[in-house]
Formats: structure tokens, sequence, C-alpha cells
């Protein structure tokens, strides 16, 4: 028997209609996605990221639409494509490669709206810092902050720089990236952003603790964590409240950093980030494995592996003495 949905596109095409169907299909999809990735990025909370997760076929659909002779256009298409980034930035890529790095490069030379060209910016800069492609994606994050200067978004600039520091973190570029990490503190505190500022504080305190400042860390990591808490974002609380486990564990402190990984894993299931929640699980692995828990350790680290391979991460986790 013939689909519904089959049915119902041969009818579009006899009226003479599926064209501007599908345009109204990628139009809409790609709304709800911007809609779906700011639900998530205020909240932390699993619902807008599942959303984003169930219509991710709509979503590379609606890219590939857009782009079509007589499509809704790039505006279209990036719109899409940040929803994409979004998800894959928690729960990792499936199905198509992006479309990312060729919409953008067009989108670009078409002049489409800025703040939208600055969010995929954003967007592509953490998947190149992920993907250890620091320079690129620290010029990513320069043309992001002129982009969101440029049309007085001071927040988004300042999200710019925040992504920035972190590629400047991953490259060893401590002071740069304190610098940059104030910076964007100052901005986020200005515009009353308690979220982004909770998140920048976390940052800072991370490199305080690689620094060997402990217990400057500790403090910075408790601004932060109120920060987060009066935010209401559990997902950077996880986050954070995972990243002091490990400085317990600096501290010799390791019954509290098992119920900071314990807590953090929980907060992050949550919302489906295995990344992160691998990240954890590890640590409390070494951490075993430390004390002589052997059995434990392996356990670990084969439960944070698992966690990789669902998300179809190639990275590999490795214990070291």
């Amino acid at each position: 028997l013939e689909s519904i949905a089959e049915y119902s596109g041969a009818k579009l095409m006899e009226s003479g209609q599926a064209a501007s169907a599908a345009a109204r299909h990628a139009t809409w999809y790609a709304a709800q996605a911007l809609v779906w990735a700011d639900a998530f990025d205020a909240s932390g909370e699993e619902g807008p990221l599942e959303r984003l997760a169930a219509e991710r076929d709509n979503l590379e659909a609606a890219t590939r639409r857009a782009l079509e002779p007589g499509g809704p256009g790039l505006a279209v298409a990036l719109a899409a494509q940040v929803g994409l980034e979004a998800l894959a930035a928690v729960r990792g890529r499936s199905g198509e490669p992006s479309s990312l790095d060729n919409v953008l490069r067009a989108g670009r030379a078409a002049n489409v709206e800025p703040r939208l060209v600055a969010r995929a910016l954003i967007a592509r800069a953490a998947a190149r810092r992920s993907a250890g492609k620091l320079d690129d994606a620290v010029a990513d994050c320069l043309e992001a902050e002129a982009v969101a200067a440029g049309c007085g978004d001071d927040v988004l600039a300042a999200r710019a720089t925040l992504t920035r520091a972190i590629a400047c973190q991953h490259a060893r570029q401590t002071a740069e990236a304190a610098e940059l990490l104030v910076r964007a503190l100052h901005s986020f505190e200005a515009s009353g952003n308690l979220r982004l500022a909770g998140f920048a504080l976390g940052n800072l305190a991370f490199l305080r603790q690689a620094e060997g400042h402990l217990d400057d860390a500790e403090q910075t990591y408790a601004k932060a964590l109120a920060a987060l808490s009066s935010a209401g974002h559990r997902r950077y609380q996880a986050l954070f409240t995972g990243f002091l486990g490990t400085l317990r564990c600096e501290q010799g402190r390791f019954a509290d950093a098992r119920e900071l990984f314990a807590a953090a894993c929980a907060g992050l299931d949550s919302v489906g980030d295995r990344r992160f929640s691998a990240l954890f699980v590890a640590g409390e692995a070494a951490m075993a494995a430390a004390l002589g828990s052997t059995a434990e350790a392996a356990e670990g680290f084969a439960r944070a592996q698992a966690l990789l391979e669902a998300m179809a991460d190639t990275a590999r986790l490795a214990v070291v003495d």
C-alpha cells in the first residue's frame, strides 16, 4: 500500500506545489533548530536536545533543500546547521558529514544576517577545537568577534571570546587564555548573564587548577557553581562539579572526589552528554587505579570507552601510571 507520505508527495507534484512545500518544510525546521539550540543553551535540559536529535534527518534535509535551485536560501541552511552542530557538540556526530563549512563559506559571500554567521562561526570553532584544529578554531573566533561587534551584540562577541579562550587553553597558551576569560567574564557580568558568567568562571578555575594554584581554583569553582546554581543550568553545574572532583583528587580527598564524580555523571547523563560523562567515569577509574583497586579501575575505563563508542567517538582512553 502507498504510504501517506508517498501519497501526499504525489498530490503535491500533481498540483505543482511540491517545491513550495519543501521550502516551507526547510524554513520551519531551520527556525525550530535555532529555537531548540537556544533553549538547550539557556537551560542545559534534555528536552530541547532530544528534539534536535529526533529531527536530525529533517534538519539535514532542510540544509539540502535550502541549497537547491529555487530553495529558501543560505540563511535557512545555516540555521539548520547551527542546530545540528549544537547537537553534535554534546552527542557526537552521526549520519551525514557536516555541511557547515560549505554553507558558511557561501553564507558569508551572500551577506547572510551577521548574527547567524557569528553563531555558525562559534559552532565551527568549537568543532574544530574538539578536532585539535586549534589555529583554525581561533581564526573562526576572531572573525566571529568582529562580526558580532559589528552588529552591536556584545554578548555574542563575548561568547566568541570565551570560545577562543578555551582554544588557547587547549594550546597551552595559559596567559592569553586567562586574559580572554576575564574579558568575557566582565562582559557577561555586565549583561547579567549568570549562565555564561558561571561558565567563564568554571573555565578560569580549570585554568588555575592546571597551573597548580589549587586554593585559587577551589574558590573560583565555588563562585562558578554558585552562579550556575542561580542560573539553574544543570549541565554546566554537572560539568564543573566533575572538574572540582579532579581537584579533590589532586588534594588527596578521594571520598569527596568520588561523590563529586557520581554527581557530575548523573547530571551529564540526564542530558545525554556522553563525552564529559566518559571523562569523569575515567577520572574515577584513574583514582581507583592510583589507590590500587585494579578491578574497579578496569571496569571504569571499560564503561568510559563504551560511552565514547556510543557517540561514534574514535578517541581512546589509556591508563597512565
